[in-house]
């Protein structure tokens, strides 16, 4: 019986786990993707991963060895140089729309056979073949290629633990997100004269067809139809000659699903900015009785929100239930819940850039700004898909800050 009910409650919870709508940023370091690894064990044991491939746990495995390998090389390195497989502390360079990040079982196990290819032996036999660990770079392979090599190990175990952790669980939300992917819109709505070009479809050559094809289906699943009804629709439309009207049927739902990445919905009431105090826009906080935190949070959010002319103050009060606030949790991945509530990982270093990043990008969720980027799974691919709308943009990545966006949108709803 007891274990029956083991089951039981295992299962709940996982169902419960599944029914999460994720957020994690499509950027992550290494050590917020262990975390997620560690909470991922923490709450379903060692069954959940065994039912990982073979080659997805062989690249979480080997992430894992190279990252305890990494620490006790640089344990016995002095610190002036240490082995870093990041460029600095600071952004990269995003995932643009038009380069699509695409990764699952079938890629992880391909680049798993590459890689195990093209690394060292001295050091394949460490990461991949259970040989125990030095405290220094074999002798038979310079700095320069241990790290070229430990990025690509480190690389695919981002991208195994992510499917491991957050994709497979959820596999059927993220088929249906497919239904956000925009890309159709995006590259449609940049075409001069679309109309008249819709309407030249087939003078316009196999290749282009078919690129025209895949945005105009996209702009129907953005509908929340299936791809085999849009196939089937679109199918039906060209034999009709009836392309552009294709379009115009399902225009406005690509513009809304466009608008719902970038436009704010169901506002605060408690942010203060009017024509009397027009370059100041102020919100209440909960004070978090901590003056470094306190000042850490002042530091940050009012840095980044701000222009040349006009400035973000957060008031620090007492506090009421519908007050925004900060709280710290061991081992979560940063988020917002409940409109109100700024939930960060105690484990993380309040210094890092990461997490200087991840508050000042939290604190726009606050302010009801929502997530720029799209994940879904593919299944004709057999891939997850994901990319950021505008690399530069704060809500969309970790290389983006406030713009002239995000300015607009926060004035349409709150200068009152």
């Amino acid at each position: 019986m007891n274990k029956i009910m083991t089951l039981f409650l295992l299962l709940m919870s996982f169902q419960a786990f599944t029914e999460q709508h994720p957020h994690l940023p499509l950027e992550m370091s290494s050590s917020e993707y262990q975390q997620l690894l560690r909470q991922h064990w923490f709450k379903f044991g060692d069954g959940m991963m065994k039912a990982n491939g073979p080659e997805v746990q062989a690249a979480i495995d080997g992430g894992e060895i190279f990252s305890k390998w990494l620490k006790t090389i640089n344990a016995k390195r002095p610190l002036n140089d240490q082995i870093r497989l990041s460029e600095g502390t600071g952004p990269g360079g995003g995932i643009p729309i038009a380069k699509p990040s695409k990764y699952g079982p079938k890629t992880i196990s391909k680049k798993l056979r590459e890689i195990q290819n093209e690394m060292p032996k001295a050091m394949l036999r460490i990461i991949y073949g259970g040989l125990n660990m030095t405290d220094a770079i074999p002798p038979s392979i310079s700095k320069e290629d241990f790290i070229k090599h430990g990025r690509t190990a480190n690389g695919l175990y981002q991208s195994a633990v992510r499917w491991s952790t957050s994709i497979e669980p959820r596999l059927d939300y993220y088929k249906r997100n497919k239904r956000r992917d925009i890309r159709g819109f995006y590259h449609l709505k940049k075409i001069e004269d679309l109309d008249a070009t819709l309407n030249d479809y087939f003078i316009l050559g196999p290749e282009k067809q078919k690129e025209f094809k895949k945005h105009l289906i996209g702009l129907c699943m953005n509908s929340k139809n299936s791809l085999s009804t849009c196939e089937s629709q679109f199918k039906r439309a060209a034999q009709s000659a009836k392309v552009r009207e294709f379009k115009n049927k399902f225009w406005r739902a690509g513009q809304a699903t466009w608008n719902s990445f970038y436009q704010i919905s169901k506002p605060r009431t408690d942010v203060t900015w009017s024509p009397s105090s027009p370059n100041i826009m102020r919100a209440p906080f909960k004070d978090p009785k901590n003056t470094k935190i306190a000042n850490w949070l002042k530091e940050n959010i009012e840095d980044e929100f701000k222009t040349d002319t006009w400035n973000f103050e957060l008031d620090f009060e007492n506090g009421s239930p519908e007050m925004a606030y900060l709280k710290f949790e061991t081992g979560v991945t940063p988020h917002v819940t409940k409109g109100n509530i700024i939930v960060m990982d105690t484990n993380s270093p309040i210094e890092e850039y990461s997490v200087k990043w991840t508050i000042r990008h939290e604190y726009g969720h606050i302010l009801r700004m929502p997530d720029c980027y799209v994940e879904f799974y593919d299944e004709t691919e057999e891939v997850v898909v994901n990319y950021q709308l505008d690399v530069t943009d704060l809500m969309c990545s970790r290389a983006g800050d406030m713009n002239d966006r995000i300015y607009k949108e926060l004035k349409r709803v709150y200068y009152k």
